[in-house]
């Protein structure tokens, strides 16, 4: 046999000896559980991830934990049953309290809406003096209520306020029990199916002085010890957002068909929703946006009594490893 035939054959052989050592010692993903709600906003995001691979290719394996309030969802964070969650802004007061930290924005939503019957003879926000008006407390709705009624010169005192559940807000307005409600997508939309309704006033109205993100939180000790991990997650999660940017009409179809939501609840939610890409979020990191819209959230929850005093912006938010993942990728 000449030599350069043996040499051949000892290097392949070598090679396919390296390949299966290599492919025995592949590095496993990384687990990372991540909270979502059955929605176009994070559901999206988790199955479009999920189906276009990009969780596989930042290294990581998911545990989706479903979730329909925010309140759960902080306390899984807390107590370390979950590491990633998104959220909106009903759990503010625990995150800023130490709860999670805020590691990356997903959307700002419009769907929050002070709604009336539309035979009630209410016309505009000054016309709810002295009315019922249902909302579910500590709520994004109830914020946004409030800084309608202030702008309008009314006090809270001024409404006949009245604590409910969305699924009970539902039934009340349905049913034609109170004429007036401050409430968000789905249920919004439930309500204007069963009877006929006029909006008053939504977040939009309000932008950009007052928003409602959805956000994505972290558990604290997760952020300190896993940055990389995290960063890794935070890239999935990034290329998602921006593949649901660009195939909106797609992405609201994946999430209907995931999560069961009628392609009219589907419609109106996006119609109320400000979309981003990575970048642009990333950037309203760096330069300032975040913080004001977030001192714009601290006020809105002093107004609804929901903080006593400000917190500061870097006490709960984590930009880096969201910054970083969108400059450097997976390198």
């Amino acid at each position: 046999m000449k030599l350069t035939s043996l040499m051949r054959i000892l290097a392949a052989g070598l090679l396919s000896a390296f390949a299966s050592v290599g492919s025995g010692n592949a590095a496993p993903p990384d687990k990372v559980s991540i909270g979502y709600f059955p929605d176009i906003w994070s559901g999206a995001i988790v199955a479009i991830a999920e189906q276009q691979g990009f969780f596989r290719q930042a290294g990581i394996e998911v545990e989706a934990q479903r979730f329909t309030a925010g309140a759960p969802a902080v306390a899984a964070l807390a107590s370390g049953n979950l590491q990633l969650s998104y959220v909106g802004l009903g759990p503010m007061p625990a995150i800023m309290g130490g709860a999670a930290k805020i590691v990356g924005f997903d959307n700002i939503t419009y769907s929050d809406q002070v709604l009336v019957l539309e035979d009630s003879g209410i016309q505009k926000i000054s016309d709810l003096k002295g009315q019922q008006v249902i909302v579910p407390k500590s709520s994004g709705s109830q914020m946004l209520l409030y800084i309608a009624l202030k702008q309008a010169g009314l006090k809270t005192a001024d409404i006949q306020e009245v604590s409910g559940s969305p699924a009970t807000i539902v039934s009340a307005m349905a049913s034609k029990q109170v004429k007036a409600a401050a409430i968000w997508s789905p249920f919004n939309a439930q309500i204007a199916g069963a009877v006929k309704t006029k909006v008053l006033v939504t977040g939009r109205d309000f932008y950009p002085n007052y928003v409602w993100p959805g956000l994505w939180i972290a558990n604290p000790a997760f952020v300190k010890t896993h940055q990389d991990v995290l960063q890794r997650a935070l890239w999935a999660i990034q290329q998602a957002t921006d593949w649901r940017a660009a195939h909106r009409a797609e992405a609201g179809a994946i999430a209907a068909k995931a999560y069961d939501i009628p392609a009219s609840t589907v419609e109106q939610a996006m119609e109320a929703t400000q979309y981003f890409t990575a970048k642009e979020l990333a950037l309203a990191f760096t330069d300032g946006t975040v913080n004001k819209w977030m001192q714009g959230v601290t006020e809105q929850l002093t107004l609804i009594g929901a903080l006593d005093k400000p917190v500061a912006t870097s006490d709960y938010i984590v930009s880096q490893p969201y910054v970083d993942a969108q400059a450097k990728g997976l390198k």
